[in-house]
Parts: structure tokens; C-alpha cells; sequence
């Protein structure tokens, strides 16, 4: 069966993890990011107090011993400097499509559709109305964007579609799949904020 990076030749980086990580951080006082092996560490604007936002440098295995090593990395940066508890905060991840087999990718939208409100329910009552992280049911566009998805990909116009995703206009649902256009990844925007590695790869263990 033909995969994303067969559909989209030289439109992906090869041969990547299937996992990515960003992770929103607060802190109540300033402090320096050492360096990091697995990590990126960027400021970020949008969060209130002092905002870092953490993301993998690249995409990992699951369950890989550089995935362990990563969250054990950033394990230590949390405990260090002892990050808020914020709503203003999420842990979005990404999972990348690119080697998978083009049907994958409709099933997963599909069962992250029907399982979308149980696992919206498991992240908390303050991520359902989310603007930042839209469940399906809130946001017409984001339904539109995934019927035609798969219409495309059943019907042999995916690279044409995915060429075409314009970020702006569903950045915010909660299941992103504009990273499919420079990435090839799908991105759960649903997971709320947490600098609680039991809790985060747990929540990646689930997707």
C-alpha cells in the first residue's frame, strides 16, 4: 500500500520517530535553560508569567531508549525549576504519518473522532470549549476539513489536498492536521498543561 511519503515524494524529512513533544511551561521566576540534548527551549509570548515552551528536537520511537532518555531530560528540567500548574498551558503531540500506510491515516482521524469526547472528558473539564484545542462538535471547519480529508484519500487526491492545508484556518482544533502539509504529522492539541512525566506519557501512550 502506498504511505504518505510515497504520495508526497520530497515533501518529508525520511526515516523519522513517530513521536513529537511540545510541552508549555510557566515559572514564576527567570532562570537559564542548560543545554539540552533532546530538547529545544523557546520562549513563548502567548503563556503568562515566564513562558518556555519545550519540544523534541526530533521525532522519537515510542518507547525507544532516546524516548525514555528525553522525557527522563526534561524530568530533570521540571524538578529543577518547579514549573506552575496553569490552564493557560497544553501538551500538544504529534504523530507522525509519514511511513504510515495513506489508509492509516483515515482510520486514525476516524477513531479519534469517535473516541474524541471520552479523551477530551479524560483531559479535564477545562479543555471541552477550549478555544485553543476545539473538539470537532465546536468547530464546523475542522469536520468539514476531515470529510474531505478522507474523500480525498479514497479517492486518490490526497497529496493535491494536503498540499493545499492552510494552518490559520484549523491551527486550533483539537485534532490538528495541518502539520500534514511541511511535517506529515496529525497534532493533539487536546491534553492540558503538565510538566508531569508519568501523566504526559501516559497520555502518549493512549494516542
Amino acid at each position: 500500500m502506498t504511505t504518505l511519503q510515497d504520495l508526497r515524494e520530497g515533501a518529508y524529512v525520511p526515516n523519522m520517530g513517530e513521536v513529537g513533544i511540545e510541552i508549555e511551561t510557566e515559572c514564576l521566576n527567570e532562570y537559564r535553560v542548560p543545554p539540552l540534548k533532546y530538547w529545544d527551549a523557546k520562549a513563548d509570548g502567548s503563556l503568562r508569567h515566564i513562558g518556555i515552551e519545550y519540544i523534541l528536537k526530533k521525532p522519537l520511537n515510542h518507547n525507544s531508549a532516546e524516548y525514555k532518555e528525553a522525557i527522563e531530560e526534561f524530568n530533570g528540567i521540571s524538578k529543577k525549576f518547579k514549573f506552575l500548574e496553569s490552564t493557560y498551558t497544553s501538551v500538544h503531540v504529534h504523530l507522525n504519518m509519514v511511513d504510515r500506510e495513506i489508509i492509516h491515516l483515515a482510520n486514525f482521524i476516524t477513531l479519534y473522532l469517535i473516541f474524541e469526547n471520552t479523551l477530551t472528558r479524560y483531559c479535564g473539564p477545562d479543555r471541552d470549549g477550549n478555544l485553543f484545542c476545539l473538539k470537532t462538535s465546536d468547530a464546523e471547519q475542522s469536520y468539514r476539513t476531515y470529510v474531505d480529508l478522507i474523500s480525498a484519500i479514497s479517492s486518490g487526491r490526497a497529496n493535491g489536498y494536503i498540499s493545499r492545508l492552510v494552518s490559520n484556518q484549523i491551527k486550533y482544533s483539537a485534532l490538528n492536521v495541518a502539520p500534514l502539509r511541511n511535517l506529515g504529522s496529525v497534532e493533539v492539541r487536546t491534553h492540558g498543561g503538565s510538566s508531569d512525566v508519568v501523566e504526559i506519557t501516559r497520555w502518549v501512550d493512549m494516542l
